[in-house]
């Protein structure tokens, strides 16, 4: 890791190569705090992307596989697969799933779990 010549309010910011930040991605899910599997996704609100662990069954074993299979699905919308128009904004927002006392959404493994 080398430091960068820029500052912020607190002082220098490390700067850390792309490998180095996926990497410690990857170490951090291997930790299995929640599954150990990630997915890298659009929020079903409009709120932009994310990339969590998750208990989804399209989740990636490593945080390079979610990423890679992401940019895969947006290569094939941007060359005319079945889901290549953005949703419309206009449109009434999909219904989340129940809450449970956790937080997490109805299904999850750790229902009720604080």
């Amino acid at each position: 890791m080398s430091e960068s010549k820029g500052a912020d309010v607190v002082g220098a910011v490390p700067q850390f190569s792309d490998s180095e930040l996926l990497n410690w991605l990857e170490v951090e899910l291997l930790k299995g705090r929640y599954t150990g599997k990630a997915v890298f996704r659009l929020s079903m609100h409009g709120r932009g992307w994310r990339l969590h662990e998750t208990s989804s069954k399209a989740a990636s074993d490593t945080v390079r596989g979610a990423i890679t299979r992401a940019m895969l699905d947006a290569s094939e919308r941007a060359d005319g697969g079945a889901n290549a128009d953005p949703p419309d904004p206009t449109a009434p927002p999909i219904q989340e799933p129940q809450s449970t006392v956790c937080g997490c959404v109805e299904g999850c493994e750790k229902k009720g779990v604080l």
